[in-house]
């Protein structure tokens, strides 16, 4: 392997001071953005969680008794009595649909053919002797919710070949105006007991897990297995023998068990009235709300556990995500600067003398925490001091300490230089003759 010339050093040079005047900034906003983001739903989710001791567990007749304004838990079965039937807009096969559900889910899809493309690295017979992109297509039959235009498919020989050995000489039809698109339709409020689940975010958040069986088939379409098929406007068969072609297309209704109705609410009571809980006017907490509806009977511990589990999980991986993105950024800043990996060990300089991008990332490690329990500790101290203001103490002990080991590995280095060069400057005394 040929070593790198001058120019191609000067070049690899050039480039670290580059990337570290526009990319640290970039990615340091970028991280200190999510990280401050993170940690304003880590203070303002749990705020249901931490205010458990007020949430009020009632009847399911105590619609009239419950107080209003207050977070209510209660676990009911859903009614069917006073819900509008819910229907398929336009004109297709299906517009004769009503079904008396909390919600409908409808899924379509048809069969068409999808074209996949491969890129590889190899060598050609150029005059540089570099490597070139390689293109190559593969084609399958997917069953797909969207129409896929064929027409922009690649026009090479083989890719040509292979897309009619696989889908045939038939392009992908535009989807049939009888067919209806995959949408989910839901009622404006739900009956659970006594109470009325009038806010729609907590409506919508019942799982449609029932595949409805009972809708008359429209002529030109069959049914099995929970789809509704039809083969009408599908592409001629291939081989005899296969059963669908591409434009067969499928429709699938879901909606709610009305032979599990139990359900598990958490929210605000007014006048029997079921809601999200908004937080109130606390600072970066404003608006946040909370709220669930949960299919089954979860029992009061379970339920709060669950949003513990879920909320934590979520929370550590944007936490995390966000110091890995300042860490980077702090790596593109002290990069350029040698001077930065003298602040390590020098058993660990010595172990990685040959690998300076590690020592790099080594030495960017206390700047990024630093920087990341700053931004946590300034968004936890507007909300709850208690926890924000120790962070910010880690905080400063962080860059207390840096900067010691900093100054004593400058004055180190200083130091050695400067004995180098006194050594340099004296000459021995040589005895006269």
């Amino acid at each position: 392997m040929e070593d790198p010339g001058p120019d191609e050093l000067a070049n690899q040079k050039g480039a670290g001071p580059i990337c570290a005047i526009f990319g640290f900034p970039v990615f340091c906003i970028a991280g200190c953005c999510l990280l401050a983001w993170n940690e304003k739903k880590t203070a303002c989710a749990p705020s249901a969680i931490f205010l458990a001791a007020d949430v009020q567990q009632v009847g399911c007749a105590d619609a009239e008794r419950a107080p209003n304004g207050s977070l209510v838990y209660l676990n009911c079965s859903l009614k069917k009595e006073g819900l509008q039937p819910l229907g398929l807009p336009g004109t297709t096969d299906f517009a004769h649909v009503r079904h008396g559900g909390v919600g409908l889910r409808v899924r379509s899809e048809m069969l068409l053919c999808v074209e996949e493309e491969n890129r590889r690295s190899t060598h050609k017979d150029t005059s540089g002797g570099s490597k070139a992109a390689i293109k190559s297509f593969n084609y399958t039959k997917q069953w797909r919710q969207e129409p896929i235009d064929s027409s922009t498919f690649s026009k090479l020989p083989a890719a040509q070949e292979e897309k009619r050995r696989v889908c045939g000489n038939s392009p992908n039809p535009t989807w049939p105006v009888n067919v209806p698109k995959s949408i989910e339709k839901w009622v404006e409020s739900a009956k659970a007991g006594d109470f009325c689940i009038s806010d729609r975010a907590l409506v919508t958040q019942l799982s449609l897990n029932k595949t409805l069986t009972d809708i008359q088939v429209p002529k030109g379409w069959t049914k099995a297995s929970g789809w509704y098929t039809s083969t009408t406007w599908a592409a001629p068969a291939l081989q005899e023998g296969r059963q669908y072609q591409l434009g067969t297309v499928r429709v699938r209704f879901e909606s709610n068990d009305w032979m599990s109705p139990d359900v598990t609410v958490l929210g605000k009571n007014h006048e029997g009235n079921i809601s999200q809980w908004e937080v109130g006017p606390r600072s970066l907490c404003s608006g946040h709300k909370v709220g669930e509806l949960r299919n089954g009977r979860i029992s009061y511990e379970k339920l709060f556990w669950d949003m513990r589990h879920q909320l934590w999980s979520q929370i550590w991986i944007f936490r995390t995500s966000g110091f890995v993105v300042v860490w980077f950024a702090f790596a593109l800043l002290l990069g350029p600067l040698e001077v930065a990996a003298c602040c390590l060990p020098a058993c660990m300089q010595k172990c990685f003398a040959d690998q300076p991008e590690v020592l790099t990332c080594c030495a960017s490690f206390l700047p990024a925490l630093a920087c990341t329990s700053l931004v946590t500790g300034i968004v936890w101290t507007t909300i709850l001091p208690k926890v924000g203001v120790p962070l910010l103490i880690v905080f400063g002990c962080l860059i207390l300490w840096g900067l010691i080991v900093a100054w004593r590995s400058v004055c180190k280095a200083y130091g050695a230089r400067a004995k180098v060069k006194d050594d340099t400057d004296t000459e021995p005394l040589l005895p006269h003759e």
